[in-house]
């Protein structure tokens, strides 16, 4: 009943037309309607009228229903969500014997990928495409091309690390804030410039500066300066942050 309750206008739309789609007798459409009006859930009155047995399978089935319509009400907006099934369509094209164009779908995956740098999508595309070139013995491909591709998932390989440190230094950062609070003693000073160093080492390393890499360091400067009890400075921080996410 919460989850109904949380529905948007759009998503009890996707619901409809999901359930439209169903032949037969309905009895999680009619819970649905019950939950929606309902303030004060009647237990016993709706295993009446489904039996318990009746009701725990009703309502079973309108959870199914309701987290396949919110899947599809997100998908629709959601650029993950289509990466995700454009990755399904390639793989089904290539067990159907279409090659060319499940390799175009990879390639498009991987633009778009690299576009909103969701990189594992990258990789999992590109992964899956020289799969598919080695099962064709790299027909139409030469080895500068394939060196190409491999470089590509290496350079990306090592940019998804550098993040993964540096988001591991941004939440001991924000435990150490959130369990201790502000700093005042030389020793925790000192762990926290040992914190403060590494990131600098990891921005003097990285290969390329992307979104989430500057949103990470900002985000660990201004949880620094919270921490060593400058809130001008952190302040200052989250200026730049909200510059960054307008750009």
């Amino acid at each position: 009943q919460n989850l109904i309750y949380t529905l948007s206008k759009g998503e009890k739309r996707s619901f409809s037309l999901l359930a439209g789609t169903h032949e037969g007798e309905k009895k999680y459409l009619n819970l649905y309607e019950y939950l929606s009006k309902t303030k004060s859930i009647d237990v016993e009155s709706l295993e009446k009228q489904y039996t318990k047995h009746g009701l725990e399978a009703a309502r079973k089935h309108l959870t199914v229903n309701l987290m396949k319509a919110l899947r599809q009400a997100e998908s629709d907006n959601n650029v993950e969500e289509k990466l995700i099934n454009d990755l399904k369509d390639a793989q089904i094209l290539h067990r159907k014997g279409f090659i060319k164009e499940a390799l175009e779908g990879l390639s498009k995956i991987k633009k778009m990928a690299l576009e909103n740098e969701l990189h594992s999508y990258f990789l999992m595309a590109a992964r899956l495409e020289i799969q598919y070139l080695t099962r064709l013995q790299f027909a139409g491909t030469d080895e500068f091309e394939l060196i190409k591709k491999q470089k590509k998932i290496e350079e990306t390989l090592e940019h998804e690390m550098q993040v993964h440190r540096h988001s591991s230094l941004y939440e001991i950062l924000l435990i150490r804030y959130w369990k201790k609070g502000m700093i005042d003693g030389l020793r925790e000073k000192t762990k926290l410039n040992d914190l403060l160093l590494e990131e600098y080492s990891i921005l003097k390393n990285r290969n390329y500066r992307s979104f989430e890499s500057q949103k990470l360091h900002l985000n660990f400067q201004s949880a620094y300066f919270m921490m060593i009890g400058d809130h001008e400075g952190s302040l200052k921080i989250f200026y730049e942050l909200n510059t960054l996410f307008q750009k």
